[in-house]
């Protein structure tokens, strides 16, 4: 009787596996022998000594962007105080040499704005030499550039189809704005020079500078700018200021002969202040996210305009009388040319701080020819000091340091964000690196199946 047989209980086709035979077991180690090998561990540690490497590197870039970036805060502070000192000094000579001009040598108001004007032309060739400055920066690099010069000029105003649609600006639309922009600040400038002669130029220049109050308002509901007790504060003393210097400006005696209309002046430069702040708020509304060569050419372009809308109205004021056309003296010209050539540094100066400061800290510059303008007044051309007008211009003195002061701590506030943003910006990207070194970990790993 044959012995029965107890079933396997493993399969034919892996008995193999288990055959105590020694060829059998040395076929079964060797799938475990590549997986577990030592030059898998040889890898893992470069991989770690490779990431150890990376993050060194990548924190010494943070050490060395902070450092550039410690660097560039403090070229621009000191750029902007370049700037507002600057402003102050041409706005206050071309207010003396307006003054000086209009009050009896040459008293043609549109015919000084017409020609001065003019002078913004030059505000393409400028641009036109930092591009070509650039362009040879980057051909020393060894890199040379793409594009023409003049198309590149394109590129950077960026009026392209794209921008259109993001920005809502088109070539009608940035002619249209321009024209009429060009127009209000024609407008204000001559009655600001129609005014100029009738008051002192440091309290003309103190109702001037008022313009940063209506800014505020404007700035409310045009740009929805968010109102502060910070922000309402200086305001309050520019608007104390102001007030108290026309004030004292119309209780003068009646027989001041040198200037017997400083309450219409006084009236006619809060005029020109609203305009002027309307004129402000409306460029920041269209070419707030403009670059340096959009708003270069905006600059030149109101030359144009005002060249070839204002030949119509010379003639307008020619015939009615109002302004009679004539020729200034060779003396008379040189002052207007270097007062044209003044103003138009100023305007140049203002918008290149409006590119690399804030709106509030170009207005500073411009506030500080209050005092400027008041002691040139005082030691140069013998002015009497009107005891009444000092708190005016110490309110709009103090309204300024406070404003001063908010700017700078939110500029501060700014860059402290920035930071932190670029800072959880880098992190995610570790992270992300991290995750897709992982990834390709997990992919070159053999599965337990194919190991078997």
């Amino acid at each position: 009787m044959e012995a029965i047989k107890s079933p396997s209980p493993i399969p034919p086709s892996s008995s193999f596996l288990f055959s105590p035979s020694p060829q059998n077991l040395k076929k079964s180690r060797e799938p475990l022998a590549k997986v577990y090998s030592t030059p898998k561990i040889q890898v893992s540690l470069k991989d770690v000594e490779l990431e150890t490497i990376e993050k060194e590197k990548n924190d010494k870039q943070i050490e060395l962007e902070e450092i550039q970036d410690e660097k560039k805060s403090f070229f621009k502070r000191f750029l902007g105080i370049f700037i507002i000192i600057a402003v102050a000094f041409f706005m206050s000579t071309s207010s003396e040499f307006s003054e000086f001009i209009v009050n009896g040598n040459y008293p043609k108001p549109f015919m000084l704005i017409y020609f001065g004007t003019l002078f913004n032309i030059l505000s393409v060739p400028i641009e036109l030499i930092v591009l070509k400055v650039k362009r040879s920066k980057l051909k020393k690099t060894g890199a040379e550039p793409t594009e023409s010069l003049f198309r590149e000029y394109y590129n950077q105003f960026g009026i392209k189809y794209e921008d259109n649609v993001k920005f809502g600006m088109t070539i009608k639309k940035f002619l249209i704005v321009t024209v009429l922009l060009t127009i209000l600040f024609v407008a204000l400038n001559y009655i600001w020079l129609k005014a100029l002669p009738m008051t002192q130029v440091s309290t003309s220049n103190a109702l001037f500078q008022s313009a940063t109050i209506f800014v505020f308002f404007f700035s409310i509901f045009i740009l929805k700018e968010k109102v502060t007790i910070l922000k309402v504060v200086p305001i309050v003393l520019f608007m104390a200021g102001v007030v108290g210097i026309t004030i004292a400006d119309s209780n003068k005696s009646d027989k001041d002969e040198e200037y017997p209309n400083s309450t219409l002046g006084d009236i006619l430069m809060i005029v020109v202040a609203v305009c002027w702040a309307l004129y402000e708020v409306l460029t920041t509304k269209f070419f707030g996210q403009a670059n340096r060569t959009v708003v270069n050419t905006y600059i030149a372009v109101q030359s144009i305009t005002c060249f070839v809308l204002g030949i119509p109205v010379l003639i307008i004021l020619h015939f009615t009388g109002v302004e009679t056309l004539a020729l200034p003296s060779g003396k008379v010209f040189g002052y207007i040319c270097i007062n044209s050539l003044v103003g138009f540094l100023l305007n140049y100066l203002i918008n290149w701080g409006l590119s690399v400061t804030s709106p509030l800290f170009v207005r500073s510059g411009e506030l500080m020819t209050i005092p400027a303008t008041f002691l040139f007044d005082v030691i140069f051309k013998n002015m009497s000091v009107n005891l009444l007008s000092l708190p005016g211009f110490v309110l709009i003195i103090l309204g300024f340091i406070l404003s001063l002061y908010v700017e700078n701590r939110h500029l501060k506030q700014q860059a402290k964000k920035d930071k932190l943003d670029r800072m959880e910006k880098k992190k995610a990207q570790q992270q992300m690196d991290l995750d897709e070194k992982e990834g390709n970990g997990k992919e070159n790993e053999i599965p337990l199946e194919m190991q078997a």
